[in-house]
């Protein structure tokens, strides 16, 4: 029994390697038989002996290590390979040079995007290379130029630098056909050159138009788009989208003039378009913010009059960004004044304007002061920085030489603004992306002759509405402050004027607040009236019969010429006649009920209730 069992396995491992054998890749090898005895050989080893027997040089996978035992009978190469593949889990793959053996959890895949070249075209080169091997996946898109592989690495490889060379091929014979053009498009928002901000020892560089499209004109666009099939715990590399790097498009160059704020653009003529709207899109107006930033200190003796505890945390709801709770039972990061006015951290302007007054009442009594309260203006989505700092150096010595080390400390706020939603919207959002360093100097905490210092840094990102302002306090700062007392003249005595002079040293804690004000500056009533706007104002200022701006550009553009009687209306029309502006008239209704007319500012000619001005002879 055992034995027919024994020969009915024979059988059927001999089958299915007959079977498999029908889709390996034809070998152009000597079709003599392989035999070989292992006892407790490595896997490998036995791949390197059937690659020697065949004046092959064979490459296998790290992964693949097993121990094997047993005779194995003559078989012919690729049904031997099949066979080894089926029972260890491998997969092979003969380049027409090395045969390389892979584990098959090492199947790699990709996603390969054409853009000259077919997927028709590349198979056939594959075939006629003698690289395709039709025992691996290969689905191709024909008419979004997308080509799906998997197999073993190196087949894979050999695809992608096949599809590469073909690829750059088509693309120099159609770029020796295509003549270079150079063209120059002017900016009107959007810089062209780089924007540097310097502060302290940093530097941040915000690239400008012409840094955006150098990098989409030079670089090797790679999309990572899933994971490989293979042992993700092994291997986290992921299935890529494989395109041509830009740089092989005929030598397409992107300068920026900063005298004339443009974009100089050198490519084929066909290409020219993409610059084109591509610019457009990129040079769009940014809204102006204004930041105004109020850093108040406030004597923490004091601090009671206003009815705070400070207490700096991070609050999650109720758009409560730092958490201020006070001495009584109030949640939510709200700040109670000592008259019991409430208010989150988020302020609107009557709490800002009653927390100014206190602060004002205890800033008239000496115990609070406004160290500074500049005002920054920024676009949008671009960073402001506000560097008001103090330096000083230390020695450093060394075997040889001396060196000084820079020690900044001071305020430092950076603050990069984003409108929210729609800028035209009634009370907008504004984000701020917001980073905040506080430092000064430890009294009677200098070591070596060398102050110390103490930093607060604080970074948060915060939507705040149109009128509002964000407050961060809590910050614990300790001032000293040195007095000498003497008596006049008696005092400057040598020796004995120490008994008429006295220094006293006093040391003050402060509590130091923040107050944040963004504000969107809008171009007065212009900005309600644009075309496209959606919160259009002309159906409520058309109704205005009086009006400091007495363009007629304007008036015509909102319809503030009023419907009026036909006399009153053809008065108005000999106005513009003599600043040599057409009108016609349209039909309107008067508050009466009956019919008026209204003058349009526009060119016209022989319409009815036209005037122009005279056509020169």
């Amino acid at each position: 029994m055992r034995a027919l069992l024994t020969k009915f396995s024979l059988v059927f491992i001999v089958l299915c390697a007959s079977s498999t054998s029908l889709l390996a890749a034809p070998l152009d090898w000597p079709q003599r038989p392989f035999r070989y005895f292992a006892d407790n050989d490595s896997l490998k080893e036995l791949l390197n002996n059937f690659g020697a027997n065949y004046g092959v040089s064979v490459a296998v996978s790290e992964k693949v290590s097993e121990k094997i035992s047993g005779r194995f009978t003559p078989e012919k190469p690729a049904e031997f390979l099949d066979y080894l593949a089926q029972i260890y889990n491998l997969m092979w793959y003969f380049d027409g040079a090395v045969l390389h053996v892979y584990k098959a959890t090492e199947t790699r895949s990709r996603l390969l995007q054409l853009e000259l070249l077919t997927a028709r075209d590349l198979r056939s080169t594959l075939i006629s290379t003698g690289v395709w091997d039709s025992r691996y996946r290969w689905r191709a898109v024909e008419n979004k130029g997308l080509i799906y592989l998997a197999g073993p690495p190196r087949y894979v490889d050999l695809i992608i630098q096949t599809a590469e060379a073909l690829e750059s091929r088509l693309l120099q014979k159609a770029n020796s056909t295509d003549e270079l053009y150079v063209e120059l498009i002017p900016l009107k928002y959007a810089s062209a050159t780089d924007r540097e901000i310097s502060y302290r020892d940093q530097k941040v560089i915000v690239p400008g138009i012409a840094a955006v499209l150098r990098r989409l004109v030079s670089g090797v666009q790679t999309q990572v788009v899933d994971s490989r099939e293979q042992n993700l715990a092994e291997d986290s590399e992921g299935q890529e989208v494989i395109t041509k790097p830009a740089s092989v498009h005929g030598g397409a160059t992107v300068e920026a003039e900063p005298g004339l704020n443009a974009i100089i653009v050198r490519d084929t003529q066909s290409r020219l378009p993409l610059y084109r709207k591509l610019i457009a899109q990129l040079d769009q107006p940014q809204s102006r913010i204004e930041v105004a930033v109020s850093i108040v200190d406030i004597s923490a003796n004091d601090i009671s009059q206003l009815g705070v505890d400070w207490r700096a945390g991070v609050s999650v709801g109720n758009n409560s960004i730092i958490d201020i709770k006070t001495t009584g039972d109030v949640a939510g990061g709200d700040v109670t004044l000592g008259s019991g006015a409430t208010f989150k951290s988020l302020l609107d302007a009557s709490n800002l304007n009653y927390l100014l007054a206190q602060i004002r009442l205890l800033e008239s009594q000496g115990s609070a002061q406004v160290v500074s309260r500049p005002t920054l203006l920024t676009q949008e989505n671009v960073e402001a920085v506000l560097n008001n700092s103090n330096t000083f150096y230390v020695k450093l010595l060394g075997k040889e030489t001396t060196a000084l080390e820079e020690v900044t400390y001071g305020t430092l706020l950076r603050i990069v603004p984003r409108i929210v939603g729609d800028r035209f919207a009634e009370r907008p959002e504004i984000n701020l992306s917001l980073h905040l360093e506080d430092g000064s100097e430890i009294p009677d905490g200098s070591v070596d002759d060398l102050p110390s210092v103490r930093k607060t840094e604080i970074s948060t990102l915060a939507t705040v509405k149109q009128g509002q302002s964000l407050l961060i306090g809590g910050v614990y700062r300790d001032e000293v402050s040195h007095q000498l007392r003497k008596v006049p003249l008696l005092g400057d005595i040598p020796f004995l004027g120490a008994l008429f002079r006295s220094n006293t040293n006093t040391t003050r804690r402060t509590v130091r607040m923040f107050i944040i004000e963004p504000r969107i500056v809008v171009d007065g009533i212009g900005d309600s009236v644009l075309i496209g706007n959606e919160h259009d104002l002309r159906p409520h200022i058309g109704q205005l019969n009086n009006i400091s701006n007495n363009s007629t550009q304007f008036k015509s553009a909102v319809e503030l010429y009023s419907c009026s009687t036909l006399e009153q209306a053809q008065r108005h029309q000999k106005y513009l006649l003599e600043s040599d502006q057409s009108s016609l008239l349209s039909e309107c209704e008067l508050p009466t009920g009956q019919a008026g007319w209204r003058v349009k500012v526009t060119q016209c000619d022989s319409e009815p209730h036209c005037m122009r001005p005279a056509k020169e002879p």
